[in-house]
């Protein structure tokens, strides 16, 4: 949710939100409401991400753990756009270096690591 509401304050357009979660789903529309952003310009579902259609997004957000992360990584490759990037984070420094090879097994590239404490956000690219 905080992540569209960020998005959306920086002029994102159309919006897809997933979680696995059905009252993060609502909360999250809830959030949006209270924060003056249209829902017509939202897409929210209580799915995985397997489960959504494989459209192509010029950024993804995944803020979930690193395993999942990595098991999901075929899929956000699937859905990236050929110029898109995606941000990567809630990931712990000892995780990176699967990150980094569940990229590499997808064509992705990380351009930009950002870590605080113990914590690491990525933003990832397609390989060219």
């Amino acid at each position: 949710g905080i992540l569209m509401i960020g998005a959306a304050k920086l002029g994102a357009g159309a919006m897809t939100g997933i979680d696995v979660d059905p009252v993060a789903v609502d909360i999250t529309r809830q959030n949006l409401e209270k924060n003056g952003i249209a829902l017509d310009r939202v897409t929210l579902g209580a799915v995985t991400l397997d489960k959504t259609p494989e459209i192509q997004y010029d950024l993804i957000c995944a803020n979930i753990i690193a395993q999942v992360i990595v098991s999901i990584m075929p899929d956000i490759a699937a859905r990236l756009a050929p110029d898109g990037s995606a941000i990567l984070s809630g990931i712990i420094e000892e995780r990176v270096p699967a990150i980094y090879a569940a990229l590499d097994t997808q064509n992705l590239k990380c351009i930009q690591k950002i870590s605080r404490e113990e914590w690491v956000a990525m933003v990832v690219c397609r390989k060219k």
